[in-house]
């Protein structure tokens, strides 16, 4: 069983850096979720996610 960490956090800034920190000790997959967009915020902490919808949207296309 893989390890886990459960956070809550009050401030954003907070969050992120929390999150920096344990991307950075080891801990691969990080997933935040929050109750408002932090879209831009996250990406510059954690990098960006594979986005799969512009292959879908290609072969909806050459269909």
């Amino acid at each position: 069983m893989g390890k886990a960490v459960l956070g809550l956090f009050t401030y954003v800034d907070d969050m992120l850096a929390a999150a920096d920190k344990l991307k950075k000790s080891g801990f691969s997959d990080v997933t935040i979720f929050s109750p408002i967009p932090l879209g831009h915020e996250i990406e510059h902490v954690l990098g960006e996610r594979k986005n799969y919808v512009r292959y879908f949207t290609f072969f909806g296309g050459v269909t």
